[in-house]
């Protein structure tokens, strides 16, 4: 039992790290472009709209170098496959009613994938802290595991309308001279399969648990 505490302190310490270099990071570093674009925008008196996280397409099949090897001076071809997108416009510039439901949607589907992350990050706490109580065939901790797996489910379908409506609302706004903003990954396969093992998991959890009783009532 020693050593299934360590490993639920390890797991613990490694998830909350994980949460930090995905969202706090993340956080600082979207932070600082959008103070860069305010700046931008104050200065030139335009406003901007930011579309990120875009899968690329190359149009056409040519190689032609585009960028140089500082080291050696050499050409290199190089191909973004994801990039994120900031376009300006004249302050007068006025949205449709449509482009404004858009954003509104986009803007809630965000918030809901928000909620969700931080309700899947509590409910793991708590599981691991039981753990380490070695609280591990109890009824509450398979219920807040299935929780997790159904909560993993959700955030992949969330990210998946969130990020296909992002792509949606780049291709109405914006076109590229060499590349084709893509449906390709659109899928948050990640989270869903997270989820879906998690479930299995937690029935086979289910399953022991269920056999521990039996044994204590035997005994």
């Amino acid at each position: 039992m020693k050593r299934f505490k360590i490993l639920s302190t390890l797991l613990l310490v490694s998830f909350l790290i994980a949460v930090f270099q995905s969202t706090v990071m993340s956080f600082v570093e979207g932070f600082n472009l959008g103070y860069g674009i305010a700046s931008f925008e104050l200065e030139n008196h335009v406003q901007s709209e930011t579309f990120t996280y875009l899968d690329l397409k190359p149009k056409t099949d040519d190689i032609t170098p585009n960028t140089h090897n500082i080291k050696d001076s050499t050409a290199l071809f190089l191909i973004p496959t994801k990039a994120s997108v900031v376009a300006f416009y004249p302050e007068t510039h006025q949205k449709s009613v449509a482009e404004i439901a858009i954003s509104v949607v986009n803007g809630l589907l965000n918030l809901g994938i928000l909620v969700c992350f931080v309700y899947v990050l509590v409910i793991f706490i708590k599981i691991v802290l039981s753990f380490r109580r070695s609280e591990v065939f109890e009824d509450i901790n398979i219920k807040r595991i299935n929780i997790i797996g159904i909560g993993f489910l959700v955030l992949g379908a969330l990210s998946s309308a969130w990020q296909g409506l992002s792509i949606f609302m780049a291709r109405q706004a914006i076109e590229l001279t060499d590349y084709t903003i893509s449906y390709a990954n659109i899928i948050d396969w990640d989270d869903i399969v997270m989820g879906l093992i998690i479930l299995l998991m937690n029935e086979v959890l289910r399953l022991a648990t269920g056999y521990k009783k039996e044994q204590d009532l035997t005994i």
